[in-house]
């Protein structure tokens, strides 16, 4: 029987290289993972733009909401759809996107980007706010009071 001690050093060693090796595995299969669904996320991004641009005129003016976009007061908006009624531009296509957002090419479409702000919102709700904001602009336009 021998009377050395018995060294852990080389056992611990081993574990902490397997630990270490078994990390980058995950955090391969982990980067794998986001790559997939930043694509899938990109396709069903891009087949939503295909059905919503399907859907507008070829004529209509197309304002996307988008965070990015220009805010406008109410008074503004109002102005900017009494000018398109102005210049004959009687399709208006607003476009809200979905959780994922609009695909490029539905972006590149608008003719107007317009923020109502940098919160995201759910798409019924923005959808009110969305109708409540052209009644109002529609009740400036006629010099009608509304609601401050």
């Amino acid at each position: 029987m021998s009377t050395q001690p018995f060294r852990f050093q080389p056992l611990l060693n081993w574990a902490e290289q397997r630990e270490e090796q078994q990390m980058l595995v995950l955090a391969n299969a982990l980067h794998e993972e986001q790559s997939a669904v930043a694509t899938l996320d990109a396709l069903v991004r891009q087949r939503e733009g295909e059905r919503i641009l399907a859907q507008i005129k070829s004529d209509a003016y197309v304002v996307a909401l988008a965070i990015d976009g220009k805010p406008l007061s109410s008074d503004e908006l109002a102005r900017h759809v009494e000018g398109l009624a102005t210049y004959g531009r009687s399709h208006v296509a607003f476009v809200i996107g979905g959780s994922l957002g609009l695909a490029p090419a539905v972006l590149q479409r608008a003719e107007l980007k317009l923020s109502f702000g940098r919160m995201t919102l759910p798409h019924q709700l923005m959808r009110l706010v969305l109708v409540e904001q052209v009644y109002r602009a529609f009740k400036i336009m006629r010099g009608e009071p509304y609601h401050k």
